[in-house]
């Protein structure tokens, strides 16, 4: 830098007016800011996936103003009305929800309009879906869903599952259903198998999976229908390049088979398996009969730009594009077309199977209703006996089936550096947690002092945290992770403190020599410009 540049720099510096913003780490959980009149903080907030909700929780000793911006709207320099806010507010104490939000950075900024220091007290976070949001009352789908969202002991905590294949599996004792709706050769309700599709390329879409077993229960006759639906957003389109026995219609693609007769007891499986090749997609959907070889009925392929990798997925941090959950569904409910049909006689057993590149699992956590299909009845509800899941008539409950058990917790700590300079004593943390039950808190303690606490849902935590100058030494640094049911793990360090030959020249009597310098510039050159503008120079000067 020359030192015209650095001069001018410095009297920038001197005379800024204070509203530039302190910027806190992209982190989450509670910090306290001492705010001075007229400044303001901005909190970046990283949105992993789409319908993700921000939680906020401010509590201040003054009047402040509140507002979340998407991170191309947000300015460094302070705007009195962020009027492309997604959310504002004034006062001394805000409990608010912001969402649902696309994937990407916001920013919580804080300003103080007052005259006197505003003590605030901040807590940010992002929760994971509220899977009560479509449904939580007859009529529903019943069955067993999916959500990614586990209970222990009444705490939700967030999960993904990606997999290859989905086998839903149904034993029906009896069914026997009446519908005012009337579709294809007087079905009256309906079993599906339903699961969100990821498909990572030029670009991420998501579609949403159907395998529906079709019952006419008055005849014993039953039909096969897949569908394939773009949950990239309302009105998203099907890929022109689709293929397979059906059509596509817009935003969907469907195909139906049969019909078959059935007789009770009947042992059902539906069956979706997808794989990915080159820039090919293909999804085969299947069922099998009382054990009997399985019928794949429709093989769909069509083609994604730049195809990395492509899996189905269940996803409890966040909802689809087009607002749906990415959950996993063996459900009954009406016919067709949206339709809602009652239950006269049910008993069925269900079960959902995953196969993953590392063999088959069973979900985490089950909920007895579904939501992303449209067609719902009444009379039937979900109850566990002997750790089965059965439909039977009744009343439903839309708790969850059972309490999941968290697995073993574990964190695994790092320092990358273990040398700072007395400067600024930047310390970075990167940590990875697995099990246990989110979310998980990361408390940083340097010589027995706590100087920071981290909140994450995702068990990673990959962060800068900016101390106050320590004097050259050694220090111990432990990092205590926990999960919220109580679990802990403990990771000491010992950090280093240099100081540079810049920082020691700045703290002794060059820089105080320095510090008053520029001091004197900067009034200097504001006495210039105030005689400026009183003798009508300033304006001259400008324009010419």
């Amino acid at each position: 830098m020359r030192w015209w540049e650095a001069f001018a720099l410095a009297v920038i510096i001197i005379l800024l007016p204070p509203q530039q913003p302190l910027i806190l780490p992209n982190s989450t959980g509670p910090r306290q800011v001492l705010l001075s009149p007229g400044y303001m903080l901005a909190t970046p907030i990283k949105v992993q996936l789409n319908g993700t909700y921000i939680e906020i929780n401010i509590s201040s000793s003054n009047v402040i103003n509140a507002y979340v911006v998407s991170s191309s709207n947000y300015s460094q320099y302070f705007l009195p009305a962020y009027t492309a806010s997604l959310f504002r507010w004034s006062g001394t104490s805000i409990l608010a929800q912001v969402g649902p939000l696309t994937h990407g950075y916001y920013y919580l900024v804080i300003y103080n309009p007052g005259t006197q220091n505003a003590f605030v007290i901040l807590n940010v976070w992002t929760e994971p879906v509220n899977i009560y949001k479509i449904r939580s009352s007859q009529p529903a789908p019943i069955g067993i869903a999916d959500y990614g969202v586990a209970n222990y002991s009444g705490s939700l905590s967030p999960y993904v599952e990606s997999f290859n294949k989905i086998i839903g599996y149904a034993s029906i004792k009896a069914l026997n259903a009446t519908s005012n709706v009337y579709v294809l050769k007087g079905v009256t309700t309906s079993l599906q198998l339903n699961v969100m599709f990821v498909t990572n390329g030029s670009q991420e879409n998501v579609y949403w999976l159907q395998d529906v077993a079709l019952f006419n229960t008055n005849t014993h006759t039953v039909f096969f229908e897949d569908s394939i639906w773009n949950s990239d957003g309302i009105g998203a389109q099907i890929s022109p390049s689709i293929s397979g026995n059906g059509r596509s219609y817009g935003d969907y693609y469907a195909y139906i088979y049969g019909p078959e007769g059935y007789s009770l007891p009947l042992n059902l499986a539906l069956l979706i398996n997808s794989r990915s090749e080159g820039g090919t997609v293909q999804i085969s959907f299947g069922y099998q009969v009382n054990g009997q070889r399985a019928v794949w009925y429709d093989n769909v392929s069509f083609q994604e730009p730049g195809l990395l990798n492509a899996y189905m997925e269940v996803n409890g941090y966040g909802y689809t594009p087009a607002g749906n959950f990415y959950d996993a569904e063996l459900v009954f409910g009406g016919p067709a077309n949206g339709g809602e049909t009652y239950i006269n006689k049910i008993n069925a057993s269900l079960k959902l199977e995953y196969l993953g590149q590392s063999g088959p699992f069973l979900p985490k956590q089950l909920y007895g209703f579904g939501s992303d299909t449209a067609e719902t009845l009444y009379g039937a509800g979900t109850f566990v006996m002997n750790g089965t899941a059965y439909v039977l008539p009744g009343q439903p409950s839309f708790e969850p089936l059972y309490e999941a058990t968290p697995p073993p917790f574990s964190a695994t700590v790092s320092l990358p550096s273990v040398e700072v300079e007395y400067a600024d004593l930047p310390l970075h943390i990167y940590s990875r947690t697995t099990g246990g039950l989110a979310p998980y808190t990361f408390i940083i303690i340097v010589n027995g002092t706590r100087v920071a606490t981290l909140n994450t849902y995702t068990g990673v935590i990959n962060e800068t945290i900016y101390l106050n100058p320590l004097p050259a030494g050694t220090y111990n640094v432990t990092v205590i992770s926990k999960d919220s049911a109580g679990s802990e793990s403990f990771s000491t360090f010992q950090v280093h403190v240099v100081e540079t030959l810049m920082t020691q020249l700045f703290n002794g009597p060059i820089g105080l020599i320095t510090s008053i310098a520029l001091a004197a510039v900067g009034l200097i050159i504001y006495l210039i410009s105030n005689s400026l503008k009183r003798n009508n120079l300033y304006q001259w000067y400008l324009i010419t």
